[in-house]
């Protein structure tokens, strides 16, 4: 797809939906703001030119990540079916008096709820529809996540030219976290802004110079990290790592020459054994996928400029390291003995931990090419001029491999892994809605979810556009798995005894097979045949041979 055609898909986004955009935008610029003030960017005029950079580098990635939303109907994957359901149910009790009750009834169980919340207040507000309003507020989370590490960047290593590169890797030299929204990951997504938010305040706000405002900031850090573990309570466990491997850092720099040589070889070394560790296991190995495969060259980019990261910023090159060690280790610590009922989930899990190491890797580069520059600047007896020649080109370098290649390989539109919904379903859901009784049972594909390698399966999920009938049809579904055998008597014997009307053949590779429902017309009767989806009618439970 031509990089004209993503931008004018992303301008007709903007230019349709531009009051979702703009709600979306300043609601995540009150959490911005708190940054930029403390900061003290804001207070220097010469910083200006480069907020307006930062402003043009988020508008652009606004709307070009827009673009996902003109090939999609709803949300991606089964997740979203969920927070479908939850900000639609959540509109419908705002403002009634049992609204307390009626939200603990909600969502039993359930502790991701302020992004709903969020996008529950943009529906109300705009009158706007739910799937509108989670697909663009996913696409503006992700573009504003790499702002505030423009501002952490820019503070510690007082170059602008390094913190953008660190905000560009962030932004797109990986497909994570980006890619997140093809999984319904919203929630996350929201979760890790408001990590770098809450980062950002505790970096900022305790610096010397603010320091009789200690207590502001202090509630301000308190208030941050509540509304945070309310958006997804993954991320009170790397805030609580953060500071953690923040602290471990500045030890670490106390330390004798020496010491730090053989600290940093164990760190190194206990990341690298972990990682191959990662790499052995088939569920696990999708962590470094993006990091190893598709964004290879970005991460060689990346390890290339990290010695001069650990030479002019050690306290951060050893914060990074351990933040990697900490989410490696995360993968293999159980909740079993800290929150019993959570026997098949770990500290944290794959795909969080395949989302947030654009944090360190990013970070890592930005001070790499920092110091890489401070270490060229100081080199002696080479003339002005050619020192100034070599800093060009490996600033061009560095961000000529940082945009062009990703933005070469990077795909702005939704993956058909995940994208369950597409035209022929929507046929298939106005048929049910017209043709088939209120109180009608239908069939969906399903499959086992597996979060832990070693673990049982957690639950069954759905695994094509039939997961969304309820929500958009109000019809009730039935899951069974999607390599279910329709040709077996044992299988329809199990579709009659749940009163199953219709089955759903969706268009996914998980979705069940057509072939053998076309086998046993005697059984199961055809009544939407289109290309990619069909819809069979059990003819006759009594009857059926």
């Amino acid at each position: 797809m031509s990089s004209l055609q993503i931008l004018l898909d992303g301008l007709t986004v903007l230019t349709e939906k531009y009051q979702i955009v703009l709600g979306a935008v300043g609601i995540i610029c009150v959490g911005c703001y708190i940054i930029f003030h403390l900061s003290g960017v804001t207070s220097d005029k010469r910083n200006r030119s480069s907020l307006l950079l930062l402003f043009l580098f988020f508008a652009f990635s606004l709307i070009i990540r827009l673009a996902f939303v003109t090939r999609v109907y709803v949300p991606p994957y089964f997740d979203s079916v969920e927070h479908y359901r939850l900000i639609r149910e959540l509109v419908g009790i705002y403002g009634t008096s049992d609204f307390l009750d009626s939200l603990t009834g909600l969502t039993p169980g359930y502790y991701h709820l302020g992004f709903h919340l969020h996008a529950s207040l943009l529906t109300l507000g705009l009158r706007a529809d739910p799937t509108d309003v989670i697909l663009i507020l996913g696409q503006v989370t992700v573009a504003a996540i790499p702002v505030p590490l423009f501002f952490l960047l820019r503070h510690e290593t007082k170059s602008v030219t390094a913190a953008f590169l660190g905000t560009v890797l962030a932004g797109f030299g990986w497909y994570m976290p980006g890619f997140a929204v093809n999984w319904g990951k919203y929630p996350a997504i929201a979760g890790l802004l408001a990590f770098e938010i809450v980062l950002g305040i505790a970096y900022f706000g305790f610096q010397k110079k603010t320091y009789r405002k200690r207590y502001t900031i202090f509630g301000a850090l308190v208030l941050g990290i509540i509304i945070s573990t309310f958006i997804h309570s993954r991320t009170l466990i790397i805030i609580a790592l953060s500071l953690a491997c923040w602290f471990l850092a500045g030890r670490m720099r106390t330390l004798s020459r020496t010491l730090q040589y053989f600290s940093t070889g164990m760190l190194i070394a206990g990341v690298l054994i972990l990682g191959t560790l990662i790499q052995r296991e088939p569920l696990l190995k999708l962590t470094l996928e993006p990091y190893l495969e598709d964004g290879f060259w970005i991460t060689m980019l990346v390890l290339v400029l990290t010695p001069f990261a650990w030479i002019k910023f050690s306290k951060d090159f050893y914060f990074s390291i351990l933040f990697i060690l900490g989410v490696f280790a995360s993968l293999y610590i159980s909740l079993n003995q800290m929150l019993p009922g959570y026997a098949n989930q770990t500290l944290l899990d794959r795909p969080f931990v395949e989302m947030v190491l654009y944090f360190p890797v990013s970070v890592l580069g930005g001070l790499g090419l920092a110091g890489l520059l401070q270490f060229i600047r100081g080199m002696k007896g080479i003339p002005r001029k050619a020192n100034v020649y070599a800093r060009l080109l490996i600033i061009s370098s560095c961000f000529g491999l940082a945009a062009i290649i990703p933005m070469a390989n990077y795909d702005f539109y939704p993956s058909d892994c995940c994208n369950f919904v597409k035209y022929d379903d929507t046929i298939a859901i106005d048929w049910l809605n017209r043709n088939s009784p209120p109180d009608a049972r239908i069939l969906a594909a399903s499959t086992a979810m597996h979060v832990l390698p070693s673990g049982p399966s957690a639950s069954a999920v759905g695994t094509d556009a039939g997961i969304w009938l309820p929500n958009l049809t109000g019809r009730q579904i039935i899951l069974m798995p999607f390599n279910l055998d329709f040709r077996s008597r044992d299988t329809t014997e199990q579709l009659c005894q749940k009163r199953i009307d219709y089955i759903y053949v969706g268009n996914t590779t998980q979705s069940f097979e057509t072939t053998q429902l076309r086998e046993k017309p005697d059984w199961y009767r055809g009544v939407l045949l289109l290309p990619t989806v069909q819809l069979y009618q059990l003819k006759d439970c009594l009857t059926a041979d």
